[in-house]
């Protein structure tokens, strides 16, 4: 899960997904609207829906809770502190540090040309772009765009898992350098922030019987 801009999302009150921590070691989840107080601090007001919410005595303050917002068919994830109860019903949390996705696996990486979707993750109401992949693996994919993408724009990725079950990834991801190719187009190296685990099973999958093809292709080559 990445917490990347998670806040950047919150200057208007948004439907979220609120895991509270209690003091039985249960965590119960409550639907909240919630909206940032203050970007340099990190702080985000929320006020409960629904279910009656806990008293602060049945609060394990001592535990983050988890701030959880569907953004166009991908979670984005904020562990947070509970700062203060500002009333029975309305809490004043204080987002800590994202945590980079990191592969499951050790991740290895394929050539393959298959169809990927993006945009810039910051522009809500920019669309999408389509372009191919240059090669993939559960920790990124390389782009050629014609776009001139810079290194630390950080996108949304929707991708096309052909096989062997055929799926979407959709996700968040960060350039981490571009560069020309030999014959002029451009290539961005991406960096996947977060990774929903049956995605990054989608893709492993796939690299897999992708990495077959590729040996059996060359060991067909070898013997003509």
């Amino acid at each position: 899960m990445s917490h990347i801009a998670l806040l950047d999302h919150l200057h208007t009150d948004k439907s979220v997904r609120l895991n509270i921590p209690l003091k039985d070691g249960v965590k119960q989840t409550y639907h909240a609207l919630a909206r940032v107080q203050d970007q340099d601090e990190r702080t985000v007001v929320v006020n409960l829906k629904g279910k009656a919410f806990p008293g602060s005595e049945q609060i394990n303050f001592r535990e983050k809770c988890s701030v959880n917002l569907d953004v166009e068919g991908s979670v984005l994830s904020m562990n947070a502190t509970i700062e203060e109860v500002l009333e029975r019903d309305r809490l004043l949390l204080k987002g800590s540090d994202y945590v980079a996705y990191q592969p499951k696996r050790n991740a290895f990486r394929v050539q393959t040309d298959i169809p990927v979707q993006y945009k810039r993750y910051y522009r809500e109401q920019e669309a999408f772009r389509n372009v191919r992949s240059e090669d993939l693996s559960s920790g990124g994919v390389r782009l050629l765009c014609h776009e001139d993408l810079q290194t630390g724009n950080v996108l949304t990725l929707s991708l096309e898992i052909p096989r062997p079950k055929q799926g979407r990834v959709v996700c968040t991801a960060q350039v981490t350098w571009t560069g020309v190719r030999h014959d002029g187009g451009r290539v961005a190296g991406c960096h996947f922030l977060d990774l929903e685990e049956a995605s990054e099973d989608l893709i492993i999958a796939f690299c897999f019987e992708r990495q077959r093809e590729l040996m059996k292709e060359k060991v067909e080559t070898a013997d003509r």
